[in-house]
């Protein structure tokens, strides 16, 4: 997420969904069925909307960075801790994720 834009990813893995396939070979991890697209998508939908509801209400990024991991964390942090590993730690991914979107929708 470093040099994207979250806030419209969204909306580019809903086409994806669209397309007929079984299988995904991503530029990192496993390969992936649709079922996980929807669940990444999901992720990013609702980190890009908990960020936007942080920063409008005069979070820090800090603030927004905790608030938004802890919200976060019940729901995904299995499923990304599985697919990344050691190499991408969730704990860790989420915060620069955080902070890249609250760049662009502060």
């Amino acid at each position: 997420m470093g040099d994207g834009y979250p806030d419209h990813w969204g909306q580019t893995l809903r086409r994806l969904e669209a397309l007929d396939f079984d299988r995904m070979l991503m530029g990192h991890g496993q390969p992936a069925d649709r079922e996980w697209l929807r669940f990444f998508r999901s992720y990013v939908e609702d980190l890009v909307e908990a960020v936007r509801r942080e920063a409008a209400a005069g979070a820090t990024l800090e603030e927004t960075k905790t608030r938004v991991r802890d919200f976060l964390a019940p729901t995904y942090e299995a499923g990304l801790t599985k697919e990344g590993g050691t190499y991408r730690p969730w704990r860790t991914l989420v915060l620069a994720n955080v902070e890249r979107a609250y760049a662009l929708v502060s």
